[in-house]
């Protein structure tokens, strides 16, 4: 018989530092490293909303490491301060990932000119990033509140991005089942976007 001598090549490792948005190390900082199966929402806070990811935490300098992993992946790292987003294709290690400050969504929702109270509001990534393809990796957020009595809204701790902003009417259960209508707006890091739903076209 043949003997074959196969060797079984290691895989290199997922590491790196996070860094606040002026360049200094951000220690203590939760990491996600989600794969197909193991995703992640983040929601109000900012903090996990659900998770099965993997995950750890930095050390005093910043750094973080997880073993290696085979396929499509994506890793996020967020606080306060900010938020910072990677995957395979674009990572090379060791990475440095910059927290950037989170992005707010506020506005007015009208009807015939009229703000309309106690309306559902929910943020969400466009086009989404999470959806039930068991084959992607995927972080996403969903991100909610509701119309005051003058209509008004606000949400922040949302990442930079496009961004779906779904309203709906008063009485519904969520923003982002049906009936609702939504909106794409464009969010800078640290900056507000604002909106006033109910004078764009329906989508």
């Amino acid at each position: 018989k043949q003997k074959l001598d196969i060797a079984v090549q290691p895989g290199k490792s997922i590491e790196g530092i996070v860094l606040f948005p002026d360049g200094r190390p951000a220690p203590e900082t939760m990491v996600y490293l989600a794969t197909p199966g193991e995703n992640m929402i983040i929601g109000p806070g900012p903090r996990v909303g659900y998770t099965k990811a993997d995950s750890t935490r930095t050390d005093a300098a910043g750094q973080f490491r997880f073993p290696a992993t085979q396929g499509q992946w994506c890793l996020a790292a967020f606080r306060t301060e900010g938020y910072a987003e990677t995957d395979n294709q674009s990572f090379t290690a060791p990475a440095k990932l910059v927290l950037h400050p989170w992005a707010k969504v506020a506005g007015i929702y009208l009807q015939d000119g009229k703000p309309l109270a106690e309306c559902p509001i929910g943020v969400q990534p466009y086009p989404p990033h999470y959806d039930q393809d068991p084959s992607r990796a995927q972080i996403g957020y969903m991100l909610s509140t509701t119309t005051d009595e003058r209509g008004a809204f606000s949400v922040s701790g949302v990442p930079p991005g496009l961004a779906a902003v779904h309203s709906a009417p008063a009485g519904s259960r969520s923003a982002f089942g049906a009936p609702s209508r939504w909106d794409v707006v464009s969010l800078a890091s640290g900056q507000t976007a604002r909106l006033a739903i109910g004078t764009a076209s329906r989508h």
